[in-house]
């Protein structure tokens, strides 16, 4: 479907055919019939340049929207046209409508697709959607918000007093809290943002437009501000080309709006104020209640750790009391032991003067047998053992261990350790104390300390 054709090389807008009476597009006398004639002549050909013919299209009952089509079947053509949404269609009529009703011109002539350039001493190559001369007055649609922002609002900036009024389609409106783009670039220049409210086939007197602005709120996103929402043949033009809306001038109401939203936001940032210096007084008299708990916990934790530095240190006296007790009790029963046995002590000193050992050994086997072998090491601790009546001999590792037996007057036997163990003796029975390290000597051989 297409809304627009060529005739000498102009566009021209199927809106060109009709007004709005009573609501309902009502094709013009004459202007239908000139239409029909030069599409007949062939003179009206496809705006996309590819040299086809169209007709207009525009019944009496009005069962289908005034256009213009392709002569014949299009099969075969070289038409490239990316034919126009219905809701475009409809949208443009609509304002073409509204802007010949509303201009203060007493015999508007609205034009469609009209060059910045003819309009403003520029060679710019935008096009105002509709343009009415007399007043001086262009209407820019699209459809979406883009294509405002790139090929349309560069005009309104540069050529201010031509007045222009853009409009976009109504889903461009909400963003969700997104930055609108190209949106705040239309609402920079003409102070609001205006929208049709309308489908493909909402009667005229039934469209809306809603003038709206954005604003940005404390938290970084973006609201929209309604500001009036109501039909479109109730917006009207002043002399001067203001906009307004039962005869209230449109910018005054974005005006009023936006000081009640900025006073909103200012409240809230006063709020949000308040409620930061509640909540750092809350946090400050928290922290300090935590710092005292702190103190508190900490001065129990010292008194603790003193009391149990106290307990500590008594028990460790006491322990030491004990284990001086003990030493000193087996001190007692080690000496009464050496008294009562003499010559185990010679042997005793002997072996803890000496650093080394070397000697043949037995060792017990499972089988009955008994083994004997050669052990050598360093002498690192001898121990007493008064229920064997033998001192164990001890070197570094594990394997490195004696038992060696001695046996004397009151003491006779020479006892053997069990399986496994290394063992060796000494007989001391009838022998004199002084012969003891003879005798020992003669037993294993002794590397000493001091030698």
């Amino acid at each position: 479907m297409r809304s627009e054709c060529l005739f000498n090389d102009e566009k021209l807008h199927v809106s060109e055919v009709y007004h709005v009476v009573d609501g309902k597009q009502i094709n013009i006398e004459n202007k239908v019939e000139l239409f029909r004639r030069l599409g007949r002549e062939k003179k009206l050909f496809c705006p996309c340049g590819c040299g086809e013919n169209v007709v207009l299209v525009a019944g009496p009952r009005n069962v289908r929207r005034q256009h213009f089509r392709l002569i014949g079947d299009r099969d075969g053509h070289r038409c490239e046209y990316e034919e126009e949404s219905e809701l475009s269609i409809a949208s443009k009529g609509a304002l073409k409508c509204w802007l010949e009703n509303s201009v203060s011109t007493e015999s508007p002539q609205v034009r469609y697709r009209v060059p910045i350039c003819e309009v403003e001493d520029s060679d710019r190559r935008f096009e105002i959607t509709f343009y009415e001369s007399g007043s001086d007055f262009g209407v820019v649609y699209a459809r979406l918000d883009s294509a405002i922002a790139s090929k349309k609002i560069e005009l309104v900036d540069e050529f201010a007093h031509t007045k222009v009024l853009v409009v976009a389609a109504k889903y461009n409106e909400d963003t969700d809290g997104q930055y609108p783009e190209y949106m705040i670039r239309i609402q920079r220049l003409q102070g609001y943002c205006a929208y049709l409210i309308m489908d493909e086939e909402t009667p005229y007197e039934e469209i809306e437009m809603e003038i709206s602005f954005y604003g940005k709120n404390l938290r970084g996103s973006w609201d929209i501000i309604p500001v009036i929402c109501a039909p479109l043949s109730t917006y009207t033009l002043s002399r001067e080309n203001d906009l307004f809306c039962n005869g209230n001038r449109i910018l005054t109401l974005v005006e009023t709006e936006q000081a009640a939203y900025n006073q909103k936001q200012q409240q809230e940032k006063e709020q949000i104020k308040r409620e930061q210096e509640r909540q750092k007084a809350l946090d400050l008299k928290r922290k300090r209640e935590a710092e005292e708990r702190a103190k508190e916990e900490e001065a129990r934790r010292l008194q603790l750790e003193e009391e149990n530095r106290k307990r500590e240190e008594a028990r460790q006296e006491r322990l030491a009391g004990e284990q001086k007790a003990r030493i000193a009790q087996r001190e007692r029963e080690t000496g009464a032991y050496f008294e009562r046995f003499p010559k185990i002590k010679a042997v005793y000193d002997i072996l803890t003067r000496a650093a080394h050992i070397r000697g043949r050994f037995s060792s017990d086997q499972s089988d009955g047998r008994v083994r004997k072998y050669r052990m050598e090491f360093d002498i690192k601790e001898c121990r007493l053992n008064k229920e064997r009546h033998s001192i164990e001999i001890r070197g570094d590792s594990y394997s490195d261990k004696v038992l060696f037996y001695v046996a004397e007057e009151g003491f006779e036997r020479l006892t053997r350790p069990g399986t496994g163990a290394a063992y060796g003796g000494v007989n001391c029975l009838g022998v004199s104390i002084e012969q003891i390290e003879a005798l020992v000597q003669d037993c294993v051989e002794l590397v000493w300390k001091d030698s």
